[in-house]
């Protein structure tokens, strides 16, 4: 078959020439020997040698060649792969990644990259997407809500590398405050590790709040109002004793109503002037009358008393009048009660079964019981034991006085009988 390389219309086969192309000689492509329809028409027919992927890539050159000038490799549509291009990855080389020509069964990891920039020396693992982002790779964020322990307050401004001080899959750090502030501790573990009781995370030092109702110690009336330390001298705060005294000095009785006194049975902690005590229920001696004026001092005089144990006994306080003519012991309440001291009464008839009738009912007290402290008050009840001096008869009739005389005149006899 004649033909004329010259004027041969290659457009009537099935491989138009184009580009570059056009000026390639005919035996550059079409061998000797070999039949021309038989030349293959794929790019790796005639630039195998020259392919710098070494086939790694397959035979489908058009890809990113064109015959137009063979080294300007157009655009790649790298999101058909399992790896699109996005943010800054779109404007690096592809040299970068694909060192050595190598482009498939690459690792889709970050750290296959950007090992070498890895800050963190591999402490938190190969899931770099977990933080970083492909748009800039320093604005890193992570999901710390997503765990168990969501970042708030103060703890959103703390670097990772604060707390994540290890291999972060490795070492599983406590959510406790002192697995980090042990250090911090101005209680120095003496209140436990339940640091949230007290502190919050926006501020260590500020809006502390506490439960004091959770102690032995709940806080009512003006102690709501007390700050931390008027009670709480020192950081371990256990060592506060919860008596009265330790706060409150005793300036008013001084140790009269006893030491180590249980203030709290008068005392309340809305107002400290403000004071009630039931001494009919909470002691053995109720207060009525003219006690119930006294104040607390006029019997309890001793300063810094083991106990406010008292005598009842009316003498232990009250100077007796009668100078003992009553009795060793005498009892007062027989015949005084509390309204007054003065106002006193006795039904001689009735308590003793010798009524006092006429003069008798006009003498004092005394004028018969003359021997003081005597053990007892009874004496003797016929006349003659206090009218003898008075005997005109000198005891000649006996002492039977009252067959004569009576109580109401002494000189009155009546001698019928």
């Amino acid at each position: 078959m004649q033909l004329d390389p010259e004027r041969f219309d290659h457009n009537l086969t099935n491989y138009r020439l184009v580009d570059s192309h056009k000026t390639v000689e005919c035996n550059a492509c079409h061998a000797r020997g070999k039949p021309f329809h038989k030349t293959g028409s794929q790019c790796v027919d005639c630039h195998k040698k020259a392919d710098p992927h070494k086939g790694r890539l397959g035979d489908r050159c058009e890809n990113c060649h064109s015959p137009t000038i063979w080294r300007n490799v157009k655009a790649f549509d790298h999101g058909k792969t399992k790896f699109p291009l996005i943010g800054a990855h779109k404007d690096v080389a592809c040299a970068t990644c694909h060192t050595g020509e190598l482009y498939k069964d690459l690792s889709q990891a970050c750290v296959s990259c950007h090992r070498i920039q890895d800050i963190h020396a591999d402490r938190y693992g190969s899931k770099c997407e977990t933080c970083h982002n492909q748009l800039k790779w320093k604005e890193a964020k992570f999901e710390h809500d997503k765990t168990k322990f969501p970042l708030h307050g103060a703890h959103e401004k703390v670097k990772c590398d604060v707390c994540h001080t290890g291999y972060i899959y490795k070492q599983k750090l406590e959510t406790t405050c002192v697995a980090c502030h042990k250090e911090q501790d101005p209680h120095k573990g003496q209140l436990g590790d339940r640091c949230e009781r007290c502190h919050n995370d926006v501020d260590w030092r500020k809006n502390i709040t506490f439960d004091h109702s959770q102690t032995h110690f709940p806080l009512i009336g003006e102690h709501v109002s007390v700050p931390c330390e008027g009670c709480h001298s020192s950081s371990n705060y256990k060592d506060a004793p919860i008596a009265c005294e330790s706060c409150h000095r005793d300036s008013f009785h001084q140790g009269r109503l006893g030491v180590g006194a249980r203030c709290g049975n008068c005392h309340n902690p809305y107002a400290w002037s403000r004071w009630t005590f039931d001494h009919a229920r909470q002691t053995r001696y109720p207060l009525t009358g003219m006690h119930q004026r006294l104040t607390c001092e006029s019997c309890h005089s001793t300063k810094n008393a083991t106990t406010l144990k008292l005598p009842i006994t009316c003498e232990s306080c009250h100077k007796d009048y009668h100078n003992g003519l009553l009795g060793a012991q005498p009892k007062c309440g027989s015949c005084h009660d509390t309204s007054a001291w003065s106002h006193w009464r006795f039904d001689h008839g009735r308590q003793t079964g010798y009524p006092l009738v006429g003069a008798h009912a006009r003498l004092r007290c005394e004028r018969c019981h003359t021997t003081p402290n005597t053990p007892t008050l009874k004496i003797a009840s016929d006349c003659a034991s206090c009218h003898r001096r008075d005997d005109p008869h000198v005891g000649q009739f006996g002492r039977s006085c009252e067959r004569c005389h009576n109580p109401v005149s002494w000189r009155k006899a009546d001698i019928r009988n």
